[in-house]
């Protein structure tokens, strides 16, 4: 399934968004009162990027995918698996 290439640069420009708030949301110093507010401005865009990139993209927040590699299987391998051992080498 494609998506719009409008629907695709909306996307694009909103991760972008999210990505320029993190940045600020780490850099900023919290000296002043402004400085406060421009913390807990990004932190609102962020959320609301997040809630955005949830209901447009369907690739965002997909559980299937996932973001993390799959657990390894650490049982024993079965005795129909064959490795190259020393059998291989003459």
């Amino acid at each position: 399934m494609s998506i719009s290439a409008m629907k695709r640069t909306i996307v694009t420009a909103i991760k972008y968004l999210a990505g320029l708030s993190a940045v600020v949301f780490w850099l900023c110093p919290l000296r002043t009162g402004i400085q406060v507010l421009v913390f807990v401005a990004s932190i609102a865009v962020l959320l609301i990027c997040h809630f955005a990139l949830t209901s447009m993209d369907e690739t965002y927040a997909n559980k299937d995918a996932g973001y993390w590699p799959k657990p390894l299987d650490w049982s024993a391998p079965s005795k129909s698996d064959k490795s190259p051992t020393a059998e291989t080498k003459s």
